[in-house]
């Protein structure tokens, strides 16, 4: 069905359409499959490209749905479009059996040789400010080294010129200790190794 105006702009809010704005307006409109679908007949809210990409806003318990056939969802920082190397993704690969996949966090693509992000870092808001936050997991599986302000445990490879595997920083008393059979972070241990 043709479209027909019968003014030359329109004014909506502080906006102003004009003749050429209505025009591409029709573009849109006439090409609109692509973009927004009428609500089906279950009553969801829903934006889609096609059957195995959508949004289903308000879905199954009211849930929001992020369907994505390839299992990736990327975000992007800056205004540039489609800049890979200020993105960020959220990838889910195709399941083989029980709780046996990752999903992947993090740069998958760049438009360079290198990205922009290293890794993940978990934070909370306190005191006025971005801190580091805390993480809860069950078991940690790591492929490289693991070290904080105490200690420093290598990643089966790293020995430093002590083929060392795990070492101990002074702490601000000047005393390295493991403690072994302690009752919680701060129960007396049955013995200490110095």
């Amino acid at each position: 069905m043709s479209k027909k105006y019968i003014t030359d702009s329109i004014n909506i809010g502080e906006h102003n359409l004009d003749a050429s704005m209505m025009s591409s307006l029709n573009t849109i409109v006439a090409n609109s499959s692509s973009y927004l679908t009428t609500l089906p007949a279950h009553n969801h809210d829903i934006l889609y490209h096609n059957s195995t990409n959508s949004i289903d806003v308000v879905d199954h318990s009211s849930h929001t749905w992020l369907r994505n056939a390839a299992g990736q969802w990327t975000f992007q920082s800056g205004t540039s479009g489609d800049d890979w190397t200020q993105s960020f993704t959220h990838y889910l690969p195709v399941r083989t059996a029980d709780n046996a996949q990752y999903m992947e966090l993090g740069q998958r693509n760049s438009n360079q040789s290198e990205g922009s992000y290293k890794g993940v870092r978990i934070v909370k808001y306190s005191g006025g400010s971005v801190v580091d936050g805390d993480l809860k997991v069950d078991n940690i599986v790591s492929t490289g080294t693991i070290s904080n302000g105490s200690i420093w445990i290598n990643d089966g490879t790293n020995y430093n010129n002590y083929n060392e595997n795990i070492r101990l920083f002074n702490p601000a008393n000047g005393v390295s200790v493991i403690a072994f059979a302690a009752n919680g972070e701060r129960g007396v241990p049955q013995f200490l190794l110095y």
